[in-house]
């Protein structure tokens, strides 16, 4: 995001130097594309000088990753403290998640504080992935006083700009009562929502309520389908789900879930029944988990863990 300020120069002028500065800025865009590093370099670091802040970010981001540099977390927060001066979110945004990382490396306390402050910036212009962070922030108490009201505020924010690991933690905070009376219809809700976005972790939970019969119609197939999805995206909580309810299962009500996960899309939920489970064929169990019930299974425990 580019700052405008207040300029005293004739609007002729200014229109040129815009004109030439975005072609420095495309080109350096287009250098980047096909990884010529050393051109790139060249022409952000001249947009930098004109106080673009997107360029600063790039940056940034490429002292960080090394590309085209050898990698220097000094350099990168320097371009990102740029930027951030400027008010770019995204600049705000990863200067925070610096000091955040530098935080949980030296237990230094203070740096949770300057990683909250700027995260929080980034979070009110509308950053989601900022926005995310600092739910993550108040829950945990990091760089401020915990706060499970709040989190659970910027969590719905995150969720309705699209991020897709926050309805999932949004569903957590409703399923554990935090910051809001416990509902588990308001956490299938939400659960649901992180599900369909392809978020492995509320894939796995929501396997868990339909194993559970939690809300839904209880069907151990349609469990199964979700945490085949769930443990193809690496969910760590998925694979002794997925291990123990295909044990219950038929071959034939095994194929069907395999299929029903092989089939879906992000952006798609799956059917809220299958065609081969039976209730009659392990009891039904439509509000309370069995008592025998792994622990793993009967608590809906799988956070999603934050974007930074």
């Amino acid at each position: 995001m580019n700052i405008q300020r207040k300029s005293f120069f004739a609007p002729f002028f200014l229109a040129i130097v815009c004109t030439s500065a975005n072609a420095d800025m495309q080109k350096g865009l287009a250098a980047y594309k096909e990884k010529d590093y050393a051109t790139a370099l060249s022409e952000f670091k001249r947009e930098a000088s004109r106080g673009n802040s997107e360029a600063e970010v790039i940056l940034g981001n490429m002292y960080i990753s090394g590309e085209g540099v050898d990698v220097n977390d000094q350099e990168a927060a320097a371009w990102y403290q740029r930027a951030a001066n400027q008010g770019d979110a995204e600049g705000e945004r990863r200067l925070g998640t610096m000091y955040y990382s530098a935080a949980g490396m030296s237990d230094n306390y203070k740096l949770f504080t300057k990683a909250f402050y700027w995260v929080q910036k980034a979070a009110i212009q509308g950053d989601v992935t900022a926005q995310s962070m600092l739910a993550a922030m108040y829950q945990d108490g990091l760089g401020v006083g915990k706060d499970d009201g709040q989190a659970l505020q910027w969590y719905k924010k995150a969720s309705d700009s699209g991020d897709i690991y926050s309805p999932n933690n949004t569903g957590m905070m409703y399923l554990e009562g935090k910051g809001v009376p416990q509902s588990y219809a308001e956490a299938y809700k939400w659960i649901v929502k992180g599900a369909i976005r392809g978020d492995g972790y509320a894939q796995r939970n929501l396997g868990d309520f339909y194993y559970i019969g939690k809300v839904v119609r209880r069907d151990k197939v349609i469990a199964y389908a979700w945490y085949n999805l769930a443990d193809s995206r690496n969910s760590i909580c998925a694979p002794v789900n997925k291990f123990i309810v295909s044990r219950e299962l038929k071959l034939s009500q095994i194929a069907e879930g395999q299929s029903l996960a092989v089939a879906w899309k992000v952006g798609q939920s799956l059917p809220s029944h299958s065609r081969t489970w039976n209730q009659s064929d392990i009891g039904y169990i439509s509000q309370a988990a069995p008592k025998d019930l792994p622990e793993s299974m009967r608590l809906l425990s799988c956070h999603s863990p934050g974007a930074m």
